[in-house]
């Protein structure tokens, strides 16, 4: 920066070429660079920005992207500061003892080590003698000093391994689909407008029924059905029953989200307006689980009214998720207020 200072101070004289000339010489002069030199560091200087920072070097030009350093006499990258030792570099043989101990030990299927403990493998099985104490006679395992590090070992993982494909092994394809998968889309991004795609399911509620006749006996946690719009996230049919999911509670919430919200209220007492609720219609697409639509009865649903049927994958549902929400947040609203609420510690040790 010293170099074109004046020459960049020294405005608007230095956008003339018969002034800037003696300004170039006497720079050259001075520093003992180069008319090219001058020119190139003041053409960047003005292309760049005009900051200080358009004078640095090209570090993004500097190494070799995507190839390998020679392997000399010397230890590469920076020099440890605990130990004796002075570390080893990591050749094709290293690289092999590496990728055993991942695919042995480490990538097998539903495999509890981390990568730490693999190292440590590692270490026990190449890098380390078995030797007699002299004070005790006891044979004892002993580590040799020159061995790799766990940076090393970590960064060679990286580079050699798929590590998405390996995290997949490890928890299997489909708890890895559900949980660790890379959300690339939205549900949104499959509908055009209201009604174009519902999802439905069904999940036993949070909460103990008493009989009618009798308040001191339990008739059982009613089975409920709710269905909603994916582009509105409105709740567009609901269905509470006895029976186990099935296509005939599925058939009672489908027939829900037809009927007349206003007359559907008003059978328990509420008294809304058409705009409360305005949904009164069947679905373009429904997605649902396998089990209520696995049959022959779903056929009517199809051909009469002409819905198209999408079923979501064994143990994903992940697939459902804006009516698998709906779910919780329903929930959660009368848990507060009602005495025979299943808490979360009972549901996970029920039965």
């Amino acid at each position: 920066m010293g170099i074109v200072r004046p020459l960049i101070e020294n405005q608007p004289a230095v956008f003339f070429a018969e002034q800037r000339g003696p300004l170039i010489c006497q720079a050259m002069s001075e520093h003992g660079v180069t008319k090219q030199t001058v020119y190139r560091m003041l053409r960047r200087y003005w292309q760049r920005g005009m900051t200080l920072n358009a004078l640095l070097p090209d570090y993004y030009r500097s190494g070799a992207p995507g190839m390998e350093k020679p392997v000399t006499g010397k230890k590469r990258g920076r020099p440890r500061v605990y130990g004796e030792a002075s570390g080893l570099n990591v050749d094709a043989e290293t690289r092999k003892r590496f990728k055993t101990i991942i695919t042995l030990e480490y990538a097998r299927k539903r495999s509890k080590m981390d990568l730490v403990t693999a190292y440590r493998e590692l270490l026990d099985r190449n890098y380390s003698v078995s030797e007699v104490c002299e004070k005790t006679g006891q044979q004892r395992v002993v580590r040799l000093l020159d061995h790799p590090s766990m940076m090393q070992f970590r960064y060679w993982f990286e580079k050699d391994s798929d590590v998405f494909q390996i995290d997949r092994t490890r928890r299997t394809p489909r708890v890895y689909d559900k949980d660790m998968r890379a959300i690339l889309s939205t549900s949104s991004s499959e509908v055009i407008g209201p009604g174009s795609r519902y999802q439905i399911d069904a999940t036993i509620a949070d909460v103990y029924l008493v009989s009618r006749f009798d308040r001191s006996k339990i008739v059982g946690r009613p089975v409920l059905y709710v269905l909603v719009d994916v582009f509105s996230r409105m709740v567009v049919g609901i269905h509470a029953g006895f029976e186990g999911p099935s296509w005939v509670g599925a058939m009672m919430a489908l027939a829900n989200t037809a009927a007349d919200k206003v007359e559907f209220c008003g059978q328990y007492g509420l008294e809304i307006q058409a705009s409360d609720w305005p949904c009164q219609v069947l679905p373009e697409i429904l997605l649902s689980d396998r089990g209520e639509t696995a049959g022959k009865a779903i056929e009517t649903l199809i051909e009469k009214f002409h819905t198209h049927l999408e079923t979501a994958a064994p143990y994903r549902a992940d697939w459902k998720g804006i009516v698998e929400q709906q779910f919780r947040l329903i929930q959660a609203n009368f848990a507060p207020y009602v005495p025979g609420y299943v808490p979360t510690y009972c549901r996970l040790h029920r039965g």
